[in-house]
């Protein structure tokens, strides 16, 4: 039983890895925040903007603290630039991805 949970969580932390994306400071050119509301709720999307003219989204939020610490994060990792790690799957928790025309 013991040796299933280690296979299962082994299988689990290659998925994690293979799904993130490295994106190194020196290369971001812009970070920009996406504003819009879902199901009557305000959102907040982190996108950047990488020097080949590239959007990466970064990370989706529906919580207003937790979008400026991270959006904090992204500008301090860009001065110094240091590596920023993009997640494929990067939208809040219950929502759908929204239809942008």
């Amino acid at each position: 039983m013991d040796t299933l949970i280690q296979i299962q969580r082994n299988t689990t932390n290659a998925h994690q890895i293979k799904a993130m994306n490295s994106i190194h400071g020196t290369e971001v050119k812009d970070i920009i925040t996406k504003f819009f509301y879902r199901s009557n709720h305000l959102c907040f999307q982190i996108l950047i903007r990488i020097e080949n003219g590239e959007m990466v989204p970064y990370r989706e939020f529906t919580d207003f603290s937790e979008y400026k610490k991270n959006f904090s994060e992204l500008q301090q990792a860009k001065a110094k630039g240091t590596v920023v790690k993009v997640l494929e799957k990067t939208f809040a928790p219950g929502f759908a991805v929204p239809k942008v025309a």
